[in-house]
């Protein structure tokens, strides 16, 4: 296969963008998730919350500290979980449009 097709299939069909900042700033995004991140501007939060995770991730060392580590993540889960399906709720006539 010539490198031209390679291309062509690897690109998206119908990339999604996210517009912040009043319109100053146009971003692909990968996903739904990464366009709602991008499009509300949270991108250095959501790198700083990264960071903290992988830090706490970095300070077990028990299995009570695992222990707790995973009642965390669960917690965290649910409260996600809870926040997509009440979006999904409000904007679902404007994420079907898109």
């Amino acid at each position: 296969m010539s490198e031209s097709l390679k291309k062509k299939k690897k690109k998206k069909t119908n990339p999604l963008y996210a517009v912040s900042e009043n319109g100053k700033t146009v971003e692909e995004a990968s996903g739904p998730i990464d366009f709602i991140i991008k499009s509300l501007g949270l991108t250095k939060t959501v790198e700083i919350l990264s960071e903290i995770f992988q830090f706490i991730c970095t300070q077990v060392e028990t299995y009570a500290g695992l222990k707790w580590l995973n009642e965390f993540v669960v917690e965290w889960i649910k409260l996600l979980r809870t926040g997509v399906s009440q979006f999904t709720k409000l904007f679902s006539a404007a994420l079907a449009t898109n």
